[in-house]
């Protein structure tokens, strides 16, 4: 399997080897739908190559010299966007078919276990599908107009690698639905996105839910764990079942004990963290963790499985793991600013769940050391009955403090490193534009 890193029609060169947009589509826009409910259907990467990227003063140099954010803003990839979306609808198909056999067979066995199935694609719905898209998107700006599918005399193993990028997402998203059912069972929530999740499904049809809330409960974790385990379980044999080359798929095998072993660990750190004095963590441990806990199983890894599938050597993957890592702390560090200054509405996320139970993030960290610190503290010995207008006067105090701008500066300086390490010569020009687009994207969502 070859690589083309060259783009197939024609475009405008900008600086840095990015493509002048021709085409307005996002990049990352989830698919309208999402699932159809059943019943209707430890390493750290590739091993990082001194000479894949350039040298601090060199990416200053470069990005001083016309990477600016004026060109920035004019960048895509024009027919990757549409593209993706198309082959995003056989991800869902995908995803749709695992829950409608799941359901299927547990007919066959206890009463209790069809409702299970039942609620688990609530684990599944709703999401901006980051992961899987990423995956496609990688691969399409690496592979050939035939291995893209694009060539209408594409050859027979040419879908069978587009049936293997299908599967491949799925799977990422199949981790990530894992992942979010066991971080709601640890973080206690019973909602996500402003809707019940699993837990929250299960408890809600639980026939001791009143007269025992407390046992009631504790069998709805105890169900969602197990549908969390399916998940986890459903997106390991959606790779190791995939028909392509044996080194492939076990190169894929690793990225996915990757995922997990990384995102663990950021997981037990956050609630190790947790266990300590307030203001005990340093913001960097803090960053650490945050890392850790987002970077490789939604940016890294998925980036990496595409780039494999299109044949991408460990120079390659090892920049691209450069870009994924920094790209996905700012993802992390917008997500929690967005949990504090975004809006409730748009977001589905409570604005006030981290600074009320201080959970340790950098913009909490921030906080701790402000004037502001003293308000919320009053605030957290009766959530309940803190009113909106006692939040908002919360949030003006740390703006006025700085800590908006503080935790902005973070932000700005992962994306920037996230930037600069798409000039890393390894990465060939059409896979560093579609990089650039993804960044810019992701850095101005409200949601």
């Amino acid at each position: 399997m070859t690589s083309n890193p060259n783009a197939r029609h024609e475009h405008s060169h900008l600086p840095g080897g990015a493509i002048q947009n021709h085409d307005e589509r996002a990049v990352l826009a989830p698919v309208e739908g999402g699932i159809p409910s059943p019943q209707t259907a430890v390493s750290d990467g590739a091993t990082r190559v001194e000479q894949a990227l350039p040298s601090d003063s060199e990416l200053g140099a470069l990005l001083d010299a016309g990477f600016g954010q004026g060109d920035l803003e004019d960048v895509c990839t024009c027919d990757i966007p549409p593209r993706v979306s198309e082959l995003s609808h056989h991800v869902e198909a995908a995803l749709a078919a695992f829950l409608a056999d799941g359901l299927a067979k547990s007919q066959k066995m206890d009463a209790s276990y069809p409702p299970l199935w039942a609620v688990l694609g609530r684990a599944l719905t709703g999401g901006k599908r980051i992961r899987p898209r990423l995956v496609l998107g990688a691969y399409l700006a690496l592979a050939t107009e035939e291995e893209t599918g694009q060539d209408t005399a594409a050859s027979p193993a040419a879908d069978a690698l587009l049936r293997a990028l299908v599967s491949t997402a799925a799977a990422q998203e199949l981790l990530h639905g894992a992942f979010v059912v066991h971080d709601d069972i640890i973080d206690g929530d019973l909602l996500r996105r402003g809707q019940l999740n699993l837990t929250g499904a299960i408890l809600e049809t639980h026939p001791l839910r009143t007269s025992d809330p407390a046992r009631a409960r504790r069998d709805a974790e105890s169900s969602a764990i197990i549908g969390g385990d399916l998940l986890l379980s459903a997106a390991q044999r959606h790779i190791a079942l995939l028909e392509v080359d044996t080194r492939i798929r076990h190169r894929l095998l690793d990225l996915f004990d990757e995922a997990v072993h990384v995102t663990a660990g950021g997981e037990h750190a956050d609630v190790s963290l947790a266990a300590l004095d307030a203001g005990t963590p340093t913001i960097t441990r803090i960053l650490s963790m945050t890392e850790h806990k987002t970077a490789s199983y939604t940016f890294s890894v998925p980036l990496r499985a595409g780039a494999v599938l299109a044949g991408a050597d460990e120079n390659l993957l090892g920049a691209l793991d450069e870009v994924a890592r920094a790209l996905g702390l700012a993802f992390q560090l917008r997500d929690d600013h967005l949990g504090v200054f975004g809006e409730s509405a748009r977001t589905g996320k409570s604005i006030t769940a981290d600074l009320s139970t201080g959970k340790n993030t950098a913009l909490v960290s921030l906080a701790r050391d402000s004037a502001a610190w003293p308000l919320i503290i009053a605030l957290q010995r009766d959530p309940e009955s803190a009113t909106v207008a006692q939040w908002e006067h919360v949030r003006a105090e740390l703006i006025g403090a700085g800590v908006r701008e503080r935790h902005d500066a973070l932000v700005a300086d992962a994306t920037r490193r996230a930037r600069a390490a798409t000039l890393s010569p390894a990465l060939p020009p059409r896979l560093r534009s579609y990089l650039t687009s993804v960044i810019i994207e992701l850095g101005g969502r409200d949601v």
